[in-house]
């Protein structure tokens, strides 16, 4: 009994002891818990604050960052704007260099250039004069050859003529050749002229030499060219009082030429027996001045009647436009009238004298 109550009261105390037990852990378990949930708030809080520091230190040193960042840039940019601006002033001034020595250069090369052109210029020049005077010289020289070898064939083949050469730089033909019969007697004189050496016909030798044929008081002209006119029909022609032919023609020509001054010299001798008055008249009219003098005449008479006739032309045409104005103005009044008489009745509108004509002419 008495251990049973022992153990019964060891049991309460045992339990009671661990009821204390537990409440003493349960309560340093509390106090351990508040202990430990206070040095918990307090480190959060201590690390809260030491974070908030770091973060406002960061931000701080961000933004140092951002603003050393910024110089950075802008000192970079005022280097970039710095070096672009060299670099854009080193490209003018060697630009401006450039252009300057393109500008010397240029201008030496056309100093040059144009110093070579003058010089091309003088060489084409003194070239094309040299050339000029070489042709002139070797036409001029054709031509004097022609010249001595007609002079000497005209010697070699009519003996008894006196062929004489005109000297140069006076003005007349080439070569006057005196036809002589066999006797010595003198029966006409023919000039010659040359141009052998001429790439185009001019038809001013002609007159030209027809004045030399005055001057000469010569019986015939014979001008001798290797270029004839295009519209000539051989090789030989009288053309305005002057006879052309080319240098293969000479001969020929001569001789026909002569033959008909010999005729004509023959039948002046056989007048010889008329009187002296009678002779000189006669010598006067068959002579060569009267001819040429009538020839000049009749040349003057035959420009004064082309000269009428163009006029005469020149009227008859002006004449002629105004009668057909004339005739269109009356046609064209009659039909007016016509029409008038039409609408109004023939009857009512008296009747215009000469339109009657005109319209039956007209058909109106």
């Amino acid at each position: 009994m008495t251990r049973q109550i022992q153990d019964e009261v060891i049991a309460a105390e045992r339990v009671k002891h661990e009821e204390e037990l537990e409440s003493v852990r349960k309560q340093a378990e509390q106090d351990a818990g508040k202990k430990l949930e206070s040095q918990y708030e307090l480190t959060v809080k201590n690390l809260t604050e030491t974070a908030n520091e770091e973060k406002d230190r960061n931000k701080a040193l961000l933004k140092q960052l951002e603003d050393l960042n910024t110089e950075i840039r802008g000192l970079r940019r005022k280097d970039e704007e710095r070096d672009l601006q060299m670099k854009k002033t080193i490209a003018e001034e060697e630009e401006k260099i450039r252009l300057d020595a393109r500008r010397q250069a240029e201008s030496e090369h056309q100093l040059k250039d144009r110093e070579k052109d003058k010089k091309l210029s003088d060489l084409e020049q003194q070239l094309k004069d040299a050339q000029i005077k070489l042709q002139q010289g070797s036409q001029q020289t054709q031509g004097e050859i022609l010249e001595l070898e007609i002079e000497s064939l005209l010697r070699d083949t009519f003996a008894f003529d006196l062929v004489d050469e005109i000297k140069k730089g006076q003005n007349g033909a080439d070569i006057r050749q005196t036809v002589c019969s066999r006797n010595g007697t003198k029966c006409g004189v023919i000039l010659w002229e040359f141009k052998n050496y001429q790439k185009n016909w001019s038809d001013s030798w002609l007159s030209k030499l027809k004045q030399d044929q005055r001057n000469e008081s010569a019986d015939v002209a014979i001008l001798v060219s290797s270029t004839i006119p295009n519209n000539m029909q051989s090789d030989m022609e009288f053309r305005d009082g002057v006879w052309v032919c080319k240098p293969s023609l000479v001969v020929p020509l001569a001789t026909a030429l002569r033959d008909r001054l010999h005729d004509v010299a023959r039948q002046k001798a056989i007048g010889e027996h008329r009187g002296k008055k009678a002779d000189l008249m006669f010598d006067y009219i068959t002579g060569t001045e009267f001819r040429q003098q009538v020839e000049a005449m009749v040349e003057v008479h035959q420009e004064m009647k082309d000269q009428i006739d163009r006029e005469r032309k020149a009227y008859e045409s002006s004449w002629k436009k105004r009668e057909q104005q004339l005739n269109r103005y009356l046609l064209g009044l009659a039909g007016v009238c016509g029409n008038v008489q039409g609408i109004a009745g023939q009857s009512s509108i008296p009747t215009f004298k000469g339109l009657d004509v005109l319209e039956l002419e007209s058909g109106l």
